[in-house]
């Protein structure tokens, strides 16, 4: 009866085992599957290395453009501080030279109005003198009274 029992027991073990088995099989054949998409992802994932490597080799040779581009901005920008420099100093010498100028213009203005002034008295001048000197038609016709009168009076005075 052990035998039997063990025979039987064996039998189930085998079953069991042949169970296992299919089951292992059915394992192997998603593992080959997963492998195989395993192994497409690995040549997808070397082409990216592949175009990575190849974009820092690019973002190495910007990074020693931007570098080189720095050194020179560097310079650019000490130039312009020095010629900022150089024309604050023109500037304050324009400055300078402009309040001289707005001095003198105030100078001139002064000038100005005052031959202004002089000029409307001169003016009010003139028109007293004008009001006091006779018009032209005025000595005309003094002129033509005298010989008038001279006429009438050699006329008259001589007897005829």
């Amino acid at each position: 009866v052990t035998l039997k029992a063990d025979v039987f027991t064996l039998k189930a073990d085998v079953v069991t085992i042949k169970s296992d088995i299919v089951t292992l099989k059915a394992d192997v054949a998603v593992i080959k599957t997963d492998v195989a998409a395993i192994k497409a992802d690995i040549v997808t994932l070397k082409a990216d290395v592949f175009t990575l490597k190849a974009d820092v080799v690019t973002i190495k040779a910007d990074i020693v453009t931007i570098k080189t581009d720095v050194v020179t901005l560097k310079a650019d920008v000490a130039t312009i501080k020095t010629d900022i420099a150089s024309l604050a100093s023109t500037v304050g010498t324009m400055a300078a030279a402009v309040d001289r100028m707005v001095t003198e213009i105030v100078k001139l203005d002064d000038r100005q109005r005052k031959q202004n002034e002089e000029i409307a008295e001169i003016k009010g001048r003139l028109g007293e003198l004008s009001a006091r000197i006779p018009t032209i038609w005025t000595i005309a016709t003094l002129i033509f009274a005298i010989f008038g009168s001279s006429f009438v009076l050699i006329r008259w005075a001589s007897g005829h």
